[in-house]
């Protein structure tokens, strides 16, 4: 399989102690204190970016502690381990720092204390359109490929960046319609009694002496596929925070009207896509055609306004880093972004044709579901129907179906199918949980919600009735709030395709 773009990831502690080695993979091996130099000379494992995260906490390292700002911190951070990046003419290389976890360590130092869910906030988005960005230059080839390196991490954060990287391989798969190869790889550690040379003080690139150099194997840990139904895993949110994006949005300049309709909109979305409810989903994208950029807007000022308010604050006998959090809504806006993305791709440019035609259907179903045999059975089930119908129409053994819209109930009793009623004209108050079984069970394809026209003899399209979108908005409501909890990451109760 030919790779649209190959991305590697690799967390790091601190650089400036390792050790000359020489690592290994296969028939291959290259000297250096880092794994990413080996990376960026293979030909297998080449990255075309490569994302060094760090944690805020290597400041305590540094010779001086007189930060004027977290953003000044931050700056001091990245050029402190840019020094020790060999090979950056190679690759681009990219080093991105995240708030962590550190005590004070003393008088005069800093003490850092992050919100770990905010730190892996800011590793998807970070990760997540650092990859969409590169697909756009990239033509060829079949997929996304990403190398984990997590032979230089330390304790919690190789493992927060490993989650995150499973999380964003679900978002990307789902914002481009195909699988998404996760390949995590460690090198052995550095033996304890090795005299490995180190960094040279006039090039930490350089080895400071011509010792002995140990061989470290270059180990494939783990290898995965990650396919877009795989995204329905992290729909799990706090109902306490899915509502905002920031928990302090003072001086963010938000317009607060904005951004209760993107989280909306984003609700919808992902209920949509949890159930397979494709026809729903994809006039949802139609209506809201410019949600993808909007969502991406909103994200950045979001973004930008954490960083400016992010600062050091004085308590006790020591500075303090002093965040606001990143809530849940953040987490719902990206996984909305993936999947209006992987829909409008699909679309292209049928974006403006008024309907879905069984062809796009297909190719959502195809593109989007693969992961989940369950929902795609059920979808294909509703779709299988009409193209049977269409089928004995061309041998004449049934009447044509009509060129204007139809119920598709009509369709269904036509064919002898006993389907529920649903009646959107009617100022009829719903069981909101029978409404949203029924709703689960079909696929959205409730018979009196969606109707139908022929466009010849190989093809129907398919819409949401204008007058049904209350009926269809409550069912989406009701599968969403089943994914939110008083505590966030529990397993949500509509179990379809899990």
């Amino acid at each position: 399989m030919g790779y649209l773009v190959r991305i590697a990831v690799l967390p790091w502690g601190d650089p400036s102690a390792w050790r000359y080695a020489s690592y290994c993979y296969e028939c291959f091996c290259k000297e250096g204190f880092s794994t990413l130099e080996f990376l960026v000379h293979t030909k297998e494992l080449f990255p075309d970016l490569a994302l060094v995260f760090v944690l805020d906490t290597l400041a305590m390292r540094l010779p001086t502690q007189s930060y004027r700002s977290y953003s000044e911190l931050v700056e001091r951070v990245r050029e402190y381990v840019g020094r020790y990046i060999c090979g950056r003419d190679r690759v681009q290389t990219n080093v991105e720092v995240l708030p962590g976890v550190m005590g004070c360590g003393g008088e005069g130092k800093i003490e850092f204390r992050a919100n770990p869910v905010t730190t892996r906030l800011l590793t998807l988005y970070t990760l997540y359109f650092s990859i969409l960005d590169l697909a756009r230059c990239f033509r060829t080839g079949d997929g996304v490929e990403i190398v984990l390196d997590t032979t230089h991490g330390i304790n919690y954060f190789s493992i927060l960046v490993r989650e995150s990287v499973l999380e964003v391989a679900a978002m990307v798969a789902a914002a481009l319609g195909t699988p998404v190869k996760v390949s995590v790889f460690n090198a052995d550690p550095m033996p304890t009694s090795a005299s490995a040379p180190a960094r040279s003080e006039k090039d930490p690139c350089e080895p400071s002496s011509a010792g002995p150099t140990p061989r470290l194997e270059y180990n494939l840990i783990g290898e995965y596929w990650v396919y877009p139904w795989d995204l329905v895993r992290y729909f799990r949110y706090s109902v306490d925070s899915v509502g905002k994006l920031i928990s302090d949005p003072r001086e963010c300049r938000l317009d607060e009207g904005e951004l209760e309709r993107l989280l909306s909109i984003s609700k919808l979305a992902v209920a949509s896509f949890r159930v397979g409810a494709l026809v729903e989903l994809v006039e949802l994208v139609k209506r809201e055609w410019d949600f993808t950029w909007l969502a991406r807007a909103m994200l950045e000022k979001v973004h930008g306004c954490w960083l400016r308010k992010a600062g050091l604050v004085a308590r006790n006998e020591c500075r303090s880093t002093s965040f606001t959090k990143l809530q849940e809504g953040f987490r719902l806006l990206l996984h909305a972004h993936a999947v209006f993305s992987g829909v409008s791709r699909v679309l292209a440019s049928a974006i403006g044709v008024d309907g879905v035609s069984l062809k796009y259907l297909r190719g959502l179903v195809e593109k989007l579901l693969e992961g989940s045999e369950v929902t795609i059975t059920l979808v294909r089930d509703e779709l299988n129907r009409v193209e049977a119908r269409l089928s004995r129409e061309r041998k004449g053994e049934a009447p044509p179906l009509p060129q204007e819209w139809v119920s598709y109930s009509q369709l269904m009793r036509e064919e002898g199918v006993v389907v529920p009623e649903v009646e959107c004209g009617k100022p009829v108050d719903y069981d909101p949980q029978k409404l949203v079984r029924v709703f689960v069970a079909h696929a959205g394809f409730l018979k009196d919600v969606v109707e139908l026209r022929k466009v010849d003899d190989e093809d129907v399209v398919f819409r949401v009735r204008s007058e049904c979108w209350g009926v269809v908005e409550k069912a989406l409501e009701g599968v969403f709030n089943s994914l939110c909890s008083k505590f966030g990451r529990t397993r949500p109760s509509v179990e379809r395709g899990c």
